[in-house]
């Protein structure tokens, strides 16, 4: 694990089994938590290594979405329980598989790169940035794009999260100023 995904999986793990322990105690179902990573898979060489398209990057975007609605929820092959680090290589996997640096993949068989957010409103906001931002002058500056979430927890299907679980998560998983503070994005 790269220098800034283990700073992110580190910040996630305790928090996420504290978070855990209240929402089992309370017999609250959830989907994936949202964990950020950035190590992409290089190449199709195996295993997720490579930060330097976020860490070279002359302009860093993180834009949130809402919720991750339908984010799916890691089967491990060997039967045991799923970890916090194992949620942050469900997010490398897919932006290893979906991002390609100035657009997001919408074609893919991944249900979620069909999504009205990446073709619209993702991409939208990286062609408005490419297009209107930095123009002529700067079309030779690298930009990096990092989605997040302003709520990390989904219950699944079209409706978001309750109240109650939206306070549970500000107790015990607030964590976006950690990972602001981590990945320094410029915007």
């Amino acid at each position: 694990m790269n220098n800034l995904t283990k700073q992110l999986a580190n910040l996630y793990e305790p928090k996420w089994n504290e978070l855990k322990q209240q929402l089992d105690a309370q017999n609250i179902k959830v989907q994936s938590p949202f964990m950020l990573g950035v190590a992409l898979e290089h190449n199709n060489q195996g295993g997720y290594v490579d930060e330097s398209w976020w860490t070279d990057a002359d302009l860093k975007v993180m834009v949130f979405g809402q919720e991750p609605l339908n984010w799916p929820m890691p089967i491990l092959d060997d039967g045991s329980q799923v970890q916090s680090d194992d949620f942050v290589e469900l997010y490398q996997r897919f932006y290893s598989d979906n991002y390609k640096g100035e657009y997001f993949l919408t074609d893919s068989d991944n249900h979620l790169a069909k999504n009205k957010f990446f073709s619209m409103g993702f991409n939208g906001i990286m062609s408005g940035i490419k297009d209107f931002v930095l123009g002529e002058q700067y079309s030779d500056k690298k930009v990096a794009y990092l989605w997040n979430n302003i709520s990390k927890l989904s219950v699944g299907g079209r409706n978001g999260v309750c109240k109650e679980i939206h306070e549970l998560e500000k107790k015990y998983f607030h964590v976006i100023p950690q990972e602001i503070e981590i990945l320094k994005p410029d915007v």
